[in-house]
């Protein structure tokens, strides 16, 4: 299959890059929405995670904070999301509730998160 897009497309259909190019497909089949703010290197870095909830965190920290490729990588392995430690990282907490608690749970926190900042 590589062989032949190749022919007839030209380059970048190797065999590793149309499995990740299916991997693209199935997490983002045609009518999701996926940032065009985004390099191919950052969703093939990001179609390395398994979790959906986990994938779409660092999808949007990494459109949010504008980060690179490398910074991708370094906050990836620092694995802010699991640790639910980073400073600054409130979505964090509100992607992590999701898992645990489900969506009635976040919109409640998202409310109070809300309601603290009007206060503030």
């Amino acid at each position: 299959m590589s062989g032949d897009l190749t022919l007839h497309h030209g380059n970048g259909f190797s065999r590793s890059n149309v499995i990740r190019i299916r991997q693209f497909y199935l997490a983002y089949p045609k009518g999701a929405t996926a940032s065009h703010l985004l390099s191919w290197s950052h969703w093939v870095e990001l179609l390395k995670l398994d979790d959906p909830l986990e994938r779409s965190f660092y999808e949007q920290q990494t459109v949010r904070e504008k980060w690179a490729v490398r910074e991708l990588q370094r906050q990836k392995k620092s694995s802010i999301f699991a640790s639910g430690e980073p400073t600054g990282h409130a979505s964090c907490r509100h992607f992590r509730t999701v898992r645990e608690n489900g969506a009635r749970e976040v919109a409640r926190n998202i409310a109070l998160d809300n309601l603290d900042a009007m206060q503030a």
